[in-house]
């Protein structure tokens, strides 16, 4: 029993630990090192997880956005498209449909069909339309010009019965609910600056076809005066500033275009030949003035002072402004001056005075008459 009991003891004691290693300084602060390097990258490595994590979220959050607007913006087009599309097929557009062949055709008439390249077709302005372009073409001039002309032919946008003239398609000039005549009638009187062709009257002014609306702008109002003007011989005026005139442009020699000279540029904000009191781009000091006029206009009797260059300037105004010969002035007419007496004359002659001649002329008892004075003649 004593046996197994030192056994026993000799089993629970446990066995001696080797001796632990001993560092030195050195050593010890190495370790230190070592440890904080772990431990900063440690905590790079977490911060730069978070980074991912709120990047990816923020991502997420900005892509269901875009989806969100994206989706808003398909629905608009959308609506738009088909609110153009019910408007075209009113105004003679025709819809295409796709064949076997991978081609678009537009039915004409029965059994006809015409290939097109895209979806759309106006047989009014033989244009090939797509989903892009059917709402700018039927705002555009070009097919508001073709309706107009169609409808005052009586081909488009009649009445049918029980139904007012309002309710059908409106032309151009009708789209804000005015009610403009038709832009031309068959042996209507022409404007001086207006030109009828094939597609209707146009002006010639703008450059752009009469529609009933365009008539009535200001831009048009402007342009039309410039044009008469411009068909009616034109005295060119010296401007009224010593630094304008009115030049030719070699791309319209026909005409003359207001300069200034100091800028050299062309004035494009007058639009009549009246310089007076002009204080725009070019004009007298003002804040409407050009930035780099402006300056010269601050600076203007230093410019004038400098002989050579206001010199230039002036021998630049007198080539399209030569000065006018100054005419010689007329004696003023002699004053009245006091009839003199009449002379003595002989007998039988008398004397009277002629205002036109501004001398006496002389007749006889006998009725002879004479401009000289008769002579008494004396007897030896």
């Amino acid at each position: 029993n004593k046996a197994r009991t030192a056994q026993g003891k000799a089993k629970a004691e446990p066995a001696p630990r080797p001796p632990e290693p001993t560092l030195t300084p050195e050593e010890i602060e190495y370790e230190r090192k070592r440890q904080e390097e772990r431990d900063r990258k440690g905590a790079e490595q977490a911060k730069k997880a978070q980074e991912d994590r709120q990047w990816r979220e923020q991502r997420e959050a900005y892509q269901r956005k875009e989806n969100v607007k994206a989706a808003r913006e398909n629905a608009k087009f959308d609506k738009e498209f088909e609110k153009a599309k019910q408007r075209g097929l009113q105004e003679g557009v025709l819809e295409a449909e796709e064949h076997l062949d991978g081609c678009w055709y537009v039915e004409l008439g029965k059994d006809t069909w015409k290939e097109v390249q895209y979806g759309f077709w106006c047989k009014h302005c033989d244009a090939q339309l797509d989903m892009a372009t059917l709402g700018s073409h039927l705002e555009g001039a070009r097919h508001q010009k073709a309706l107009a002309n169609l409808q005052w032919s009586g081909g488009f946008g009649s009445a049918p019965s029980g139904a007012s003239a309002s309710s059908g398609p409106t032309y151009a000039g009708a789209r804000n609910g005015g009610n403009v005549p038709p832009p031309w009638a068959p042996g209507a009187t022409l404007e001086a600056w207006q030109e009828a062709d094939v597609n209707g009257i146009k002006c010639m002014a703008c450059n752009k076809y009469c529609d009933g609306l365009h008539e009535t702008t200001k831009e048009h109002q402007g342009r039309v005066e410039m044009y008469i003007r411009r068909l009616q011989p034109q005295t060119y005026s010296p401007p009224e500033d010593p630094w304008l005139a009115w030049v030719n442009d070699p791309q319209w020699p026909e005409e003359r275009w207001l300069k200034c000279l100091m800028c050299n540029k062309y004035v494009q904000d007058l639009d009549s030949q009246d310089t007076a009191n002009y204080d725009g781009a070019h004009g007298k000091l003002s804040n409407r003035n050009q930035k780099d006029h402006k300056k010269k206009m601050e600076n203007l009797q230093a410019y004038m002072s400098d002989q050579h260059y206001w010199g230039q300037i002036q021998a630049e105004r007198r080539r399209w402004h030569p000065p006018q010969p100054v005419q010689a002035s007329r004696p003023p007419p002699p004053t009245d001056q006091p009839r003199p007496p009449p002379p003595d004359l002989p007998a039988g002659w008398h004397s009277a005075w002629h205002d036109e001649h501004k001398a006496y002329w002389f007749y006889h008892d006998d009725r002879r008459t004479t401009w000289k004075q008769p002579v008494v003649i004396e007897e030896c």
